[in-house]
């Protein structure tokens, strides 16, 4: 069998295994060929739901509120008090983004900003640290919740059904990333 062929042969087998029809098996099998060329086969993205999305980071976005003003009257690093203050400033804003992107959606989403188990044991946690363990508290709930959040955001960026909230995901992410950072120096430094 010629080489050239064998990535085309591939190709067809692929593409038929994943239910395509024959006329894209017969275009890719007379697609032309290259020494070096593979074959990709494209995975199924999952769909992220709006619904879940849209209460999953409404809630994340109550938690860092509640967290920060808790932090704001209880942290003694003036570093910790410093990124409570910024997590109030940008979680304001983010909170008026994502009503804009839900009114921007056309879609019936009214999210529940309900806590979810684990922000509510966050929350627990915080109220119960002792003055010298709360900062240290603190930072180590900002670091968990920035890691879940980064990667509810990139996924309903990269996934997700409904453009506006999309759009507002993929702005998010990058600031959400900064605060994790920010998190992991401060936290590193209480140590």
């Amino acid at each position: 069998m010629p080489r050239r062929l064998v990535p085309a042969i591939l190709a067809a087998a692929a593409l038929s295994a994943c239910g395509r029809s024959d006329r894209s098996v017969q275009s890719a099998a007379q697609a032309p060929s290259r020494p070096e060329a593979v074959a990709v086969i494209p995975t199924p993205s999952k769909q992220t739901d709006a619904a879940d999305f849209a209460n999953r980071a409404a809630a994340g976005n109550a938690f860092e509120l509640a967290a920060a003003q808790i932090a704001q009257s209880r942290a003694s690093s003036n570093d910790v008090k410093a990124f409570a203050a910024m997590m109030l400033r940008d979680h304001t804003n983010s909170a008026q983004d994502f009503k804009a992107a839900i009114a921007a959606s056309g879609q019936a989403l009214s999210p529940s900003e309900a806590l979810s188990p684990d922000q509510q044991q966050a929350m627990m946690d915080l109220k119960a640290a002792q003055p010298g363990d709360f900062d240290k508290t603190y930072m180590r709930t900002q670091v968990e919740a920035h890691q879940k959040a980064l990667a509810l955001f990139q996924d309903y960026a990269q996934n997700g059904t409904v453009t506006s909230l999309k759009s507002f995901a993929a702005q998010g992410a990058p600031v959400i990333q900064n605060h994790l950072e920010a998190a992991q120096q401060i936290m590193a430094a209480l140590k």
